[in-house]
Parts: structure tokens; sequence; C-alpha cells
């Protein structure tokens, strides 16, 4: 699942342009970025989600089920020339064959794993940018379809991964599926395996 349709998931959920919007902007900015959340609802945000609801309506492959007062189709590619106009290209090296790739930046650095954010604008901004990135981006962000957790890229050999959850998920949606007496013999099983 590419991180635009994550978000876009939430959004058909929770409406990220209506009342959840402070609580989740907050949860994710602490959770992800690591500063001081926003106490009011962001203008900006609102419109980036009205953006994203107009480019997934308009690719056709997802029908909306919250909807607000939608910008044109042009407002909306604006937006989103706007917030991916600072994404910068880079040069991969660390990968063999070396390869460009596109990565959001801020005030023309391009983000890193361990890049500090500032304020909670400088990170709403950065989220924004892989969000729309992931449109674009067959190489962007995958996420976990249940938690949302970052995926890696491709596999050891070097292919795209295919898988839509991340290993705690799949463990518990295998886990779902046991019923107890299997599970109690597994535990007795792993723990004779495991005292011999």
């Amino acid at each position: 699942m590419e991180l635009w349709e994550f978000q876009f998931r939430d959004d058909q959920q929770l409406d990220l342009a209506g009342v959840a919007q402070v609580e989740y902007v907050g949860a994710l900015v602490e959770l992800n970025f690591g500063t001081i959340p926003p106490r009011e609802p962001v203008r900006d945000w609102t419109h980036s989600v009205l953006c994203l609801r107009v480019l997934a309506q308009q690719l056709g492959k997802k029908r909306l089920r919250v909807i607000g007062k939608l910008p044109s189709l042009a407002e909306a590619l604006t937006h989103v020339r706007e917030r991916i106009g600072d994404a910068r290209v880079v040069l991969d090296l660390a990968n063999k064959p070396s390869k460009l790739r596109i990565v959001a930046a801020l005030n023309g650095t391009p983000l890193t794993e361990d890049y500090k954010y500032r304020n909670w604008r400088a990170a709403l901004s950065a989220h924004w940018q892989m969000v729309f990135l992931s449109f674009f981006d067959t190489d962007s962000q995958t996420v976990c379809e249940r938690c949302g957790a970052s995926l890696p890229r491709k596999t050891p050999t070097g292919r795209r991964l295919r898988r839509k959850l991340c290993d705690l998920c799949t463990w518990k949606k295998w886990r779902a599926k046991q019923t107890k007496t299997k599970m109690r013999k597994k535990w007795r099983d792993d723990k004779r395996n495991h005292l011999t």
C-alpha cells in the first residue's frame, strides 16, 4: 500500500479535514516527527486532505465516502505542485546500480531518516511532500495496511516488495485464525524444544 493510499483510507474512515483533524495531526507529529503538535486545526492540512480526495477520485481508483467542499482539479494540481516543488533529486550511491531518486526536502535540504524537525509546520510540510510524491514515484514509501508502519522498499535480492503487512501485523493476522487448542499445543512444543 502506498503512503497516499494509507492516508486516503484514514481520511475516509475518520474525515481528516473535519473533527478528527487535531487529534490525528497531533498524534502524527508527536509519534513520527518528535515535535510538539499543534493545538488547533491547520488550514494547510485541510486543503491538502481535500486535494488528496480530488486526486484519488480523478484516478478513478477510489470512491469518496466523506465528501466536503472539494477544490477543482486545477486547484488540487497546483497545490500538489507547490507541495512537491521543494522535493529534490538525489543520486543514491548506496545501492548498486546507483540511481536517481526524488526525496522530500525542506529549504533545499533533502530529508533523511535522522532529520530533526524544528517545528510541527516543517514536519507536516515534509509529510505532505511524501504523501504526494507517493502518487508519482514507484519507489516511494510503502506502509503496512493495518498500522501504517514503514515497510522496506525492496527484498534482499532487490525486487519490489509485494507484501502489504508488517511482521507484527502478519503475526497478529495469523494468530487470529488459530484456535486456542492449536496455540496451547504450539506453546507446549516451543517450550519443550527450547529446554532441550
